[in-house]
């Protein structure tokens, strides 16, 4: 059985807006938009979300990656993020020694008129590698697995810090002007 394991962290600084981060954040629905296309994801329950990652290639492997990923909030305003279920598409016979471990929190912090995100996410891999792939030294191998891992973390990373403050921005606008239009309405 081999183990792969990424981390990523996240400092992002969130723009003044006329409502807080911490109400657009009860929205689950808001984090899974910005770590992942429209197309790759369905809703699958309440807070439950099914992601289907582009296909990847490792080594000689291609897979489609299928992740089933639940979102809550936690009293604090912190939003935690874990798997709860993942297939490999494409790679049937590795499914039965396959897992995956998807764990992430993302917590506003107010520092005087600024505030933050901070966040990090981890994933880990375990699976009994193929014959050919059981060739490949260890350290190689482990080396190649941490190393695909952390690129899918650095590619949601990507996103969140690009998607995530433009969509809240949007989204705090449109709640202002709704606000005001039915105050004025009243």
């Amino acid at each position: 059985m081999q183990t792969f394991y990424a981390r990523q962290s996240l400092k992002l600084r969130v723009p003044s807006a006329p409502i807080p981060i911490e109400d657009y954040l009860q929205e689950p629905k808001w984090l899974v938009a910005a770590i992942t296309e429209a197309d790759q994801v369905e809703a699958i329950g309440d807070d439950c979300f099914r992601l289907e990652l582009r296909a990847k290639r490792f080594m000689q492997l291609q897979f489609k990656p299928q992740v089933d990923l639940k979102i809550w909030m936690g009293t604090d305003g912190t939003l935690y993020i874990r798997s709860t279920n993942c297939q490999i598409i494409g790679l049937e016979d590795l499914q039965r020694s396959f897992s995956l471990e998807l764990a992430g929190e993302l917590a506003p912090l107010h520092k005087g008129p600024k505030t933050w995100l901070h966040g990090s996410a981890q994933i880990e891999v375990n699976l009994e590698l193929p014959a050919p792939l059981k060739m490949i030294p260890g350290t190689v191998m482990k080396s190649a697995g941490n190393s695909f891992l952390g690129g899918i973390l650095k590619t949601m990373k990507g996103r969140v810090r690009r998607q995530l403050v433009k969509d809240y921005r949007r989204w705090a606008q449109v709640q202002a002007t709704d606000t005001a239009t039915a105050v004025a309405n009243s």
